[in-house]
């Protein structure tokens, strides 16, 4: 059986599965299809969610026995990846690389309520993002920063002199950090830009 559906979050095809059968999971694995939809969304204001995500938070709600914004809180709250991390690890956590021919690159992206964590170590991500992106050999490196409350992101660019150039979006200074206002998705927003 092979499920290729347009869904935010691998897990609204699990959960949608369950429901289509008429089946009411645990309430351990209902939390996690829910803290799994929520964090793929962004709690539903990603542009990669559909209505689905939407409809199926809310049959979880009750299975779980807690909200979505309630449960959006813990999980966004309980840890700064920023805070409880090194640069390095901050950099790896959820980063992929592209090959478009002959050309390679990475993108990384991190989620924060705020960007208070993210200013406070903004020197030591910028190095290690550096660091990376020379040791992979990639043309160059983003991570993107984005802020749940309010949908926006910055972007720290490492690399190809001539790209950075040619972004058009308000950069901080010259210190190669972006600020991206209104985009939170990587596939949608971020790579199609790029």
């Amino acid at each position: 059986l092979f499920i290729n559906q347009p869904v935010g979050s691998t897990c609204s095809i699990v959960a949608e599965l369950f429901r289509a059968k008429s089946m009411t999971p645990s309430k351990s694995i209902a939390g996690i299809m829910m803290a799994g939809i929520i964090s793929d969304t962004l709690l539903l204001n990603s542009p990669t969610t559909t209505p689905l995500e939407g409809e199926l938070l809310k049959w979880l709600e009750p299975i779980v026995e807690i909200e979505s914004n309630e449960l959006a809180d813990l999980i966004f709250t309980a840890g700064s990846l920023i805070v409880n991390n090194t640069p390095q690890k901050v950099i790896h956590a959820d980063c992929k690389i592209y090959d478009e021919g002959v050309l390679r690159y990475s993108v990384s992206q991190i989620e924060e309520l705020g960007f208070a964590n993210f200013w406070n170590k903004e020197t030591a991500l910028k190095k290690a993002l550096d660091n990376y992106n020379k040791k992979e050999g990639l043309l160059f490196s983003l991570l993107m920063i984005s802020d749940i409350n309010t949908q926006n992101s910055l972007l720290i660019f490492s690399g190809d002199a001539e790209i950075r150039q040619g972004i058009k979006f308000t950069e901080r200074g010259k210190t190669g950090i972006f600020e991206l206002p209104g985009i939170v998705s990587r596939k949608k927003q971020l790579i199609p830009y790029f």
